[in-house]
């Protein structure tokens, strides 16, 4: 079942159950995506008293990585499906060989969806210098779910990318993952701002 699909109560009873396609990259991406419809909310509501053509642009960026995160959502689950097919190939060069085109994907998807995670997080923090002082909240929450989702992704790759048989290329990840996560540090320092505004 596509995530486009499924109700909120569908997708908690997939995230809870055995299906191997419904799991923490999952979760991440579908909480990174709400944070996006935050900001783009954020920027809605205050657009509709200050119209500012910036925040049409930051509006239509958050809807549409919002909707992109749901597609890697989406290709997230179907790459660790791959995966497992590849495991239960028999034994032999070709099963190898497929294993590790699999964990290259199970690596690359999350980390494509960690940087999407990152870009849009950085609007964040123009939304809150644009935006009305009673939606900042909202933008603090957008932002530390995209953060949320940032973090959730890049573990996946790290605990994939033990599966690489290539060091070099794991070493590689494992640098690609620390720079992300240096970027993802951006909304915690935006809810302390947020935090030390209030009375």
């Amino acid at each position: 079942m596509s995530l486009d699909d499924c109700t909120v109560g569908q997708l908690l009873e997939r995230l809870a159950g055995l299906d191997p396609s419904a799991g923490g990259g999952t979760a991440s991406l579908v909480s990174a995506a709400q944070g996006a419809s935050l900001l783009a909310k954020a920027a809605a509501v205050t657009q509709k008293k200050e119209p500012v053509a910036r925040l049409e642009e930051l509006r239509r960026e958050a809807v549409e990585g919002g909707s992109k995160l749901l597609q890697l959502a989406q290709a997230d689950g179907q790459s660790y499906a791959g995966l497992l097919a590849a495991y239960r190939l028999p034994a032999g060069d070709e099963r190898l060989a497929r294993i590790q085109q699999a964990v290259e994907l199970t690596v690359e998807t999350p980390l494509q969806a960690a940087t999407l995670c990152g870009q849009l997080s950085d609007l964040a923090g123009e939304l809150l210098a644009l935006s009305k002082k009673s939606i900042h909240a909202d933008v603090a929450a957008g932002a530390l779910l995209l953060w949320t989702g940032m973090r959730g992704c890049l573990l996946n790759a790290m605990v994939n990318a033990r599966l690489m048989s290539d060091a070099g290329k794991a070493g590689n990840v494992r640098r690609r993952c620390d720079l992300l996560m240096e970027r993802g540090q951006s909304a915690l320092q935006l809810l302390s701002e947020v935090e030390s505004d209030l009375p």
